[in-house]
């Protein structure tokens, strides 16, 4: 795969993802595409992979955990053939107050136009700190 074509599409996704358009996002994903949101899952109940039909309801998850204040600045893209690295910077208030701002970095592997695995690395115990009392309903059940 062309790398600009790579970039365009790690940056449609970013874009769709960051201004709350998350039916696009998840359409930048293939049918078997897999996110990962890596950490410690004894320590962190979101930290898993998830089937690309999980991440509605883990994206509900995160975006009732930051409502006030919300931005997201996307510092950089790399791309080199299939292969995209994203760094964010995002941040904003919880529903009670709390500050909220975390720098995440997304590696993306990308296949006939489509993100096929997205691996997230991110200060998991800030987002820990911020989601904690979310429910996250049946994602818990995954392991």
């Amino acid at each position: 795969m062309p790398t600009e074509e790579t970039r365009r599409i790690a940056r449609d996704f970013i874009e769709n993802l960051t201004t709350g358009r998350h039916r696009e996002a998840l359409g930048n994903f293939s049918a078997g595409a897999y996110w990962h949101l890596l950490g410690r899952t004894d320590e962190f109940s979101l930290a898993r992979r998830y089937r690309v039909e999980e991440l509605d309801q883990l994206m509900s998850v995160l975006a009732a955990s930051v409502t006030r204040d919300h931005y997201v600045h996307i510092d950089s893209i790399l791309a080199e053939g299939a292969h995209a690295a994203v760094e964010i910077r995002t941040g904003g208030r919880t529903p009670d107050g709390r500050a909220y701002d975390n720098r995440v970095a997304f590696m993306l592997d990308i296949r006939d136009g489509k993100i096929e695995y997205l691996r997230e690395y991110l200060d998991t115990n800030h987002l820990k700190a911020i989601t904690q009392g979310a429910d996250p309903g049946p994602l818990q059940s995954f392991r």
